[in-house]
């Protein structure tokens, strides 16, 4: 072999080896964590995907995690469980999105995950005690332009 090619070698090998290192202290920082930055992953995952059809199983195998492990995890660092943070998420975002008038009602349902825009409004108004289209007329109301 070549000076070259042994000096390459020895580069690459020394790169592997400070590679892995920098592997195993993410793992380790992950692992001592808590489960805290897999749940920090989570949280933002939901927060900009809110809108797709996502579950615990999908979740799960996105981070790499038993799924029974990441309910419970999320459910200890978050306060509650995946399912109502997700719908919470969606409602909030709901409240937003009903703003602006232009938007139908089904396009809020759509825009923040419900293909069914009575199932949203049955989800809205079990979460708000007042349809989409009430509290919509309510904004109105306050701002004066109904």
């Amino acid at each position: 072999k070549s000076n070259w090619e042994l000096n390459s070698y020895n580069k690459v090998i020394h790169q592997l080896t400070e590679l892995t290192h920098l592997i195993i202290e993410k793992i380790r920082t992950a692992r001592f964590s808590n489960g805290k930055l897999i749940i920090e992953g989570v949280r933002q995952y939901l927060d900009q995907h809110y809108a797709n059809e996502i579950s615990l199983t999908f979740l799960s195998e996105m981070f790499h995690i038993n799924s029974a492990h990441l309910s419970e995890t999320f459910k200890n660092q978050v306060g509650q469980n995946f399912s109502d943070y997700l719908v919470n998420l969606r409602m909030k975002k709901a409240k937003e999105f009903l703003k602006d008038k232009q938007l139908k009602i089904i396009d809020v349902a759509n825009l923040v995950g419900y293909s069914n825009s009575g199932y949203f409004s049955t989800v809205f108004k079990k979460h708000f005690h007042q349809t989409p289209v009430d509290f919509r007329n309510s904004l109105l109301v306050k701002l004066g332009r109904k």
